[in-house]
Protein backbone atom coordinates (compact mmCIF):
# COMPACT_ATOMS: atom_id res chain seq x y z
CA UNK A 1 0.00 0.00 0.00
CA UNK A 2 1.34 3.42 -0.98
CA UNK A 3 2.41 5.49 2.03
CA UNK A 4 0.76 8.73 3.08
CA UNK A 5 3.91 10.83 2.43
CA UNK A 6 4.04 9.51 -1.13
CA UNK A 7 0.37 10.32 -1.79
CA UNK A 8 0.74 13.77 -0.23
CA UNK A 9 3.88 14.45 -2.30
CA UNK A 10 2.02 13.58 -5.50
CA UNK A 11 -0.88 15.79 -4.44
CA UNK A 12 1.42 18.76 -3.77
CA UNK A 13 3.28 18.22 -7.05
CA UNK A 14 -0.08 18.12 -8.83
CA UNK A 15 -1.08 21.43 -7.27
CA UNK A 16 2.19 23.05 -8.33
CA UNK A 17 2.01 21.80 -11.92
CA UNK A 18 -1.67 22.77 -12.19
CA UNK A 19 -0.53 26.32 -11.39
CA UNK A 20 1.73 26.52 -14.46
CA UNK A 21 0.07 29.84 -15.37
CA UNK A 22 2.45 31.37 -12.81
CA UNK A 23 5.24 30.87 -15.38
CA UNK A 24 3.54 33.21 -17.85
CA UNK A 25 5.68 36.29 -17.01
CA UNK A 26 8.70 34.37 -18.29
CA UNK A 27 7.17 32.13 -20.97
CA UNK A 28 4.49 34.42 -22.41
CA UNK A 29 4.83 37.95 -21.00
CA UNK A 30 2.76 39.50 -23.79
CA UNK A 31 -0.49 37.86 -22.69
CA UNK A 32 -2.59 40.08 -20.45
CA UNK A 33 -2.83 38.19 -17.15
CA UNK A 34 -5.58 40.51 -15.91
CA UNK A 35 -8.08 39.89 -18.70
CA UNK A 36 -6.92 36.69 -20.44
CA UNK A 37 -8.09 33.22 -19.42
CA UNK A 38 -5.32 30.92 -18.25
CA UNK A 39 -6.26 28.55 -21.09
CA UNK A 40 -5.13 31.20 -23.57
CA UNK A 41 -1.54 30.40 -22.58
CA UNK A 42 -1.98 27.08 -24.35
CA UNK A 43 -3.87 28.46 -27.35
CA UNK A 44 -2.67 27.83 -30.88
CA UNK A 45 0.01 30.30 -31.90
CA UNK A 46 1.00 31.33 -28.38
CA UNK A 47 4.68 31.12 -27.41
CA UNK A 48 5.58 28.05 -25.36
CA UNK A 49 1.98 26.86 -25.53
CA UNK A 50 3.21 23.27 -25.36
CA UNK A 51 4.57 23.86 -21.85
CA UNK A 52 1.17 24.82 -20.48
CA UNK A 53 -0.62 22.02 -22.34
CA UNK A 54 1.87 19.46 -21.04
CA UNK A 55 1.56 20.84 -17.52
CA UNK A 56 -2.21 20.39 -17.65
CA UNK A 57 -1.84 16.78 -18.79
CA UNK A 58 0.70 16.03 -16.05
CA UNK A 59 -1.55 17.66 -13.43
CA UNK A 60 -4.52 15.67 -14.69
CA UNK A 61 -2.53 12.46 -14.33
CA UNK A 62 -1.68 13.59 -10.80
CA UNK A 63 -5.36 14.06 -9.91
CA UNK A 64 -6.20 10.62 -11.29
CA UNK A 65 -3.21 8.97 -9.59
CA UNK A 66 -4.04 10.37 -6.15
CA UNK A 67 -7.67 9.34 -6.64
CA UNK A 68 -6.59 5.81 -7.52
CA UNK A 69 -4.20 5.59 -4.56
CA UNK A 70 -6.17 7.41 -1.88
CA UNK A 71 -9.84 6.84 -2.64
CA UNK A 72 -10.04 3.13 -1.72
CA UNK A 73 -8.47 3.74 1.68
CA UNK A 74 -10.39 6.90 2.56
CA UNK A 75 -13.95 6.07 1.52
CA UNK A 76 -14.84 4.55 4.88
CA UNK A 77 -12.66 6.50 7.31
CA UNK A 78 -15.17 9.17 8.28
CA UNK A 79 -17.58 7.58 10.71
CA UNK A 80 -21.24 7.30 9.88
CA UNK A 81 -23.87 5.91 12.18
CA UNK A 82 -26.77 3.72 11.15
CA UNK A 83 -29.13 6.64 11.69
CA UNK A 84 -27.44 8.74 8.98
CA UNK A 85 -29.19 9.13 5.67
CA UNK A 86 -28.03 6.75 2.95
CA UNK A 87 -26.85 9.60 0.71
CA UNK A 88 -24.39 10.75 3.37
CA UNK A 89 -22.45 7.54 2.88
CA UNK A 90 -22.02 8.48 -0.78
CA UNK A 91 -20.30 11.82 -0.10
CA UNK A 92 -16.69 10.53 -0.07
CA UNK A 93 -17.40 8.52 -3.24
CA UNK A 94 -18.86 11.56 -4.98
CA UNK A 95 -15.93 13.77 -4.00
CA UNK A 96 -13.36 11.41 -5.49
CA UNK A 97 -15.61 10.97 -8.51
CA UNK A 98 -15.54 14.72 -9.07
CA UNK A 99 -11.74 14.75 -8.79
CA UNK A 100 -11.48 11.93 -11.34
CA UNK A 101 -13.80 13.85 -13.66
CA UNK A 102 -11.60 16.91 -13.21
CA UNK A 103 -8.58 14.90 -14.31
CA UNK A 104 -10.29 13.48 -17.39
CA UNK A 105 -11.77 16.82 -18.47
CA UNK A 106 -8.39 18.54 -18.01
CA UNK A 107 -6.77 16.05 -20.38
CA UNK A 108 -9.47 16.81 -22.95
CA UNK A 109 -8.90 20.54 -22.35
CA UNK A 110 -5.19 20.22 -23.10
CA UNK A 111 -5.69 17.88 -26.06
CA UNK A 112 -8.10 20.30 -27.73
CA UNK A 113 -6.65 23.77 -27.03
CA UNK A 114 -8.20 27.12 -27.80
CA UNK A 115 -7.82 28.01 -31.48
CA UNK A 116 -6.90 31.59 -30.66
CA UNK A 117 -6.20 33.79 -27.67
CA UNK A 118 -9.48 35.69 -27.50
CA UNK A 119 -8.05 38.53 -25.44
CA UNK A 120 -5.64 39.34 -28.29
CA UNK A 121 -8.14 39.45 -31.16
CA UNK A 122 -11.15 41.57 -31.96
CA UNK A 123 -14.67 40.45 -31.12
CA UNK A 124 -15.35 39.89 -34.80
CA UNK A 125 -12.42 37.49 -35.10
CA UNK A 126 -13.25 35.79 -31.81
CA UNK A 127 -16.72 34.83 -33.07
CA UNK A 128 -15.57 33.96 -36.57
CA UNK A 129 -14.69 30.54 -37.95
CA UNK A 130 -11.03 31.38 -37.38
CA UNK A 131 -11.56 30.97 -33.63
CA UNK A 132 -14.83 29.02 -33.41
CA UNK A 133 -13.29 25.74 -34.54
CA UNK A 134 -14.30 22.22 -33.42
CA UNK A 135 -11.24 22.18 -31.14
CA UNK A 136 -12.40 25.40 -29.51
CA UNK A 137 -15.91 24.05 -28.93
CA UNK A 138 -14.58 20.84 -27.40
CA UNK A 139 -12.21 22.88 -25.22
CA UNK A 140 -15.03 25.10 -23.97
CA UNK A 141 -17.22 22.08 -23.20
CA UNK A 142 -14.40 20.40 -21.29
CA UNK A 143 -13.76 23.65 -19.40
CA UNK A 144 -17.39 23.70 -18.26
CA UNK A 145 -16.97 20.13 -17.00
CA UNK A 146 -13.78 21.14 -15.18
CA UNK A 147 -15.60 24.00 -13.46
CA UNK A 148 -18.56 21.83 -12.51
CA UNK A 149 -16.33 19.08 -11.13
CA UNK A 150 -14.26 21.46 -8.99
CA UNK A 151 -17.38 23.10 -7.58
CA UNK A 152 -18.89 19.68 -6.96
CA UNK A 153 -15.81 18.38 -5.15
CA UNK A 154 -15.38 21.45 -2.95
CA UNK A 155 -19.07 21.78 -2.04
CA UNK A 156 -19.40 18.08 -1.23
CA UNK A 157 -16.25 18.16 0.89
CA UNK A 158 -17.65 21.11 2.84
CA UNK A 159 -20.89 19.21 3.35
CA UNK A 160 -18.94 16.18 4.54
CA UNK A 161 -16.67 18.08 6.93
CA UNK A 162 -19.51 20.11 8.43
CA UNK A 163 -21.79 17.10 8.86
CA UNK A 164 -18.96 15.15 10.54
CA UNK A 165 -17.93 18.21 12.62
CA UNK A 166 -14.30 17.81 11.59
CA UNK A 167 -11.99 20.49 13.06
CA UNK A 168 -10.85 21.72 9.62
CA UNK A 169 -14.40 22.40 8.42
CA UNK A 170 -14.09 26.20 8.63
CA UNK A 171 -10.96 26.29 6.47
CA UNK A 172 -12.47 23.88 3.93
CA UNK A 173 -15.64 26.00 3.87
CA UNK A 174 -13.66 29.22 3.36
CA UNK A 175 -11.66 27.80 0.46
CA UNK A 176 -14.83 26.40 -1.09
CA UNK A 177 -16.61 29.75 -0.83
CA UNK A 178 -13.64 31.60 -2.31
CA UNK A 179 -13.31 29.14 -5.19
CA UNK A 180 -17.02 29.30 -6.03
CA UNK A 181 -17.20 33.10 -5.83
CA UNK A 182 -14.19 33.61 -8.11
CA UNK A 183 -15.32 30.89 -10.51
CA UNK A 184 -18.78 32.46 -10.73
CA UNK A 185 -17.32 35.89 -11.49
CA UNK A 186 -15.07 34.41 -14.15
CA UNK A 187 -17.94 32.51 -15.74
CA UNK A 188 -20.26 35.51 -15.78
CA UNK A 189 -17.53 37.59 -17.37
CA UNK A 190 -17.75 35.40 -20.46
CA UNK A 191 -21.25 36.86 -20.99
CA UNK A 192 -21.03 40.29 -19.39
CA UNK A 193 -17.46 41.24 -20.32
CA UNK A 194 -16.52 42.34 -16.83
CA UNK A 195 -12.88 43.35 -16.23
CA UNK A 196 -10.37 41.17 -14.44
CA UNK A 197 -11.47 37.69 -15.48
CA UNK A 198 -7.84 36.59 -15.75
CA UNK A 199 -7.12 37.51 -12.15
CA UNK A 200 -10.31 35.97 -10.78
CA UNK A 201 -9.75 32.73 -12.68
CA UNK A 202 -6.21 32.44 -11.41
CA UNK A 203 -7.45 33.23 -7.91
CA UNK A 204 -10.01 30.44 -8.19
CA UNK A 205 -7.23 28.04 -9.18
CA UNK A 206 -5.19 29.07 -6.13
CA UNK A 207 -8.17 28.40 -3.87
CA UNK A 208 -8.74 25.06 -5.59
CA UNK A 209 -5.18 23.76 -5.25
CA UNK A 210 -5.06 24.83 -1.60
CA UNK A 211 -8.32 22.95 -1.02
CA UNK A 212 -6.90 19.95 -2.88
CA UNK A 213 -3.74 19.65 -0.80
CA UNK A 214 -5.66 20.23 2.44
CA UNK A 215 -8.32 17.66 1.60
CA UNK A 216 -5.80 14.95 0.67
CA UNK A 217 -3.72 15.73 3.77
CA UNK A 218 -6.74 15.47 6.08
CA UNK A 219 -8.34 12.32 4.72
CA UNK A 220 -5.04 10.44 4.50
CA UNK A 221 -4.19 11.53 8.06
CA UNK A 222 -7.55 10.25 9.27
CA UNK A 223 -6.82 6.92 7.62
CA UNK A 224 -3.39 6.81 9.23
CA UNK A 225 -4.85 7.46 12.69
CA UNK A 226 -7.48 4.79 12.14
CA UNK A 227 -4.72 2.33 11.29
CA UNK A 228 -2.80 3.22 14.43
CA UNK A 229 -5.85 2.45 16.59
CA UNK A 230 -6.43 -0.99 15.04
Amino acid sequence: MTSRPTILTIAIATAVVYSSWALAPWLNPELDAVNAFASELGADGQPNAWVFRLADVVAAIGFLTVTWLAAPRTLQIIGFSRTDQAWEHLLPHLIWGCVALLGIATIVDATFPMSCAESQVSHAVAVSSQCRTPSMLIHETASVVVGASTIGATVLSTWLFVSRQLPQRMLITALTGLHIALTAYTGLDAFLNWPGKGLTQRGSIVALVLWWVLYVAIVTKLHQRQGERT
